[in-house]
């Protein structure tokens, strides 16, 4: 009699976690992790934080808490939780879109770019063709000429670099300020390490 019990609740179980698998995963054809979030971000200076007179400011912007999001909830009792398990995470782009993104400064970096404005202007950015694609070409681009997803795409390793090649002829020293703005109304914000420009 327990044997029998105990196979009954094996079954159960198998049984309910490929329930789980199939709907989260749909066979590998991944339907279910549309799309991708974050809300945590970080700046990286890629070269050093001492910028010499001939060279640009090169830094990313990386997400730090990427999730993936299923297009249907899967939801228990004890778990509340759109993401789904393991598949070709975010194809269909980001879960709550962005609206704007904002680069500036502390400090004064020339007279029309006073401390704390938006140096999106004077940013250039380094970037895929498709950033969802590894193989895909890099070219230039101004930064207010991209689409909000190419700067932050689904896989972070593929996040664009982003150039200031402009010296600042006011204040030498700065910290940049990321601000980011969902359409749910949420902004999330990063601020740099200090920078120098000799």
């Amino acid at each position: 009699m327990n044997q029998t019990i105990r196979k009954i609740l094996i079954l159960t179980g198998v049984y309910l976690l490929l329930i789980v698998v199939v709907n989260s995963c749909d066979y590998g054809i991944c339907k279910d992790v549309d799309y991708y979030d974050f809300s945590e971000v970080k700046i990286q200076i890629k070269n050093s934080n001492t910028i010499e007179s001939q060279d640009s400011l090169i830094f990313k912007i990386k997400q730090l808490d990427t999730r993936y999001m299923a297009q249907k909830r899967i939801e228990f009792n004890f778990i509340k939780s759109t993401y789904a398990l393991n598949c070709d995470y975010g194809w269909n782009g980001m879960k709550i879109p962005l609206t704007k993104i904002e680069i500036s400064s502390n400090s004064d970096f020339n007279e029309d770019h006073p401390a704390n404005t938006s140096l999106n202007d004077i940013i250039i950015v380094k970037i895929l063709e498709d950033p969802n694609k590894f193989h895909s070409e890099y070219h230039f681009e101004k930064f207010n000429s991209v689409e909000f997803e190419k700067l932050l795409p689904r896989k972070d390793f593929l996040n664009p670099d982003f150039y200031i090649a402009e010296q600042p002829t006011m204040e030498l020293t700065h910290r940049l300020t990321v601000k980011i703005f969902k359409s749910n109304g949420d902004i999330i914000v990063a601020e740099s390490e200090g920078i120098f420009w000799n």
